[in-house]
């Protein structure tokens, strides 16, 4: 009878540790969940993201490295000029620089015309959205617009994807590879294709 009354305590010792650890152990995946829990967009002076998981990306997923000059035209009207602009060609969103803090617009962006100097050449681009729906492409999807006329438009579209390669000696590698597709807008339709 002795044996029965501690046996018995020493068994529900072990099952309130196991389940003290079983809560601890709750705790702390509820903690690491916590923690990825933000999303802040924040770039480098390189367009990098600050706060990518993907750091270790070589390039950059901007169309171009240094700041440019431009036109913004926004959906309700109203326009900017005169602004510093880099174009996200992963996010396809356009960002503006103001007290050397980089922002993200809130209005709908109706077209932009950015100058830039990439590698000593100056480069003056004029992208629009708002065009119909094709493949994968949305009406917020900005296009270069090449060749503007009454009865066709030529059109760019650039974006980057990222691309791993394995090297021997090296090990995988990531980077941003550029891709470049052209479309025609057939404005008489209201048509995009390929």
């Amino acid at each position: 009878m002795m044996q029965s009354k501690i046996w018995l305590p020493w068994r529900d010792y072990v099952s309130r540790a196991g389940f003290f650890c079983g809560g601890l152990s709750m705790l702390y995946s509820q903690t690491v969940d916590n923690n990825n829990s933000y999303t802040i967009n924040a770039f480098d002076v390189n367009g990098k993201a600050l706060t990518s998981k993907n750091r270790d990306i070589a390039g950059s997923p901007m169309l171009n490295a240094n700041w440019g000059k431009g036109i913004v035209k926004f959906k309700n009207g109203y326009s900017l000029s005169e602004v510093e602009l880099q174009f996200n060609l992963v996010e396809n969103e356009l960002y503006f620089k103001k007290n050397n803090i980089t922002y993200a617009f809130v209005d709908p962006i109706k077209e932009f015309v950015i100058t830039y100097t990439e590698e000593n050449t100056s480069h003056t681009s004029l992208l629009r959205c708002g065009y119909p729906l094709s493949g994968e492409n949305t009406n917020l999807t900005f296009y270069e617009v090449v060749k503007e006329g009454i009865v066709v438009q030529l059109l760019k579209k650039t974006v980057k994807l990222m691309q791993t390669t394995n090297d021997y000696g090296q090990g995988t590698q990531k980077e941003y590879r550029q891709i470049i597709q052209w479309y025609v807008y057939d404005v008489k339709n209201d048509r995009v294709e390929p």
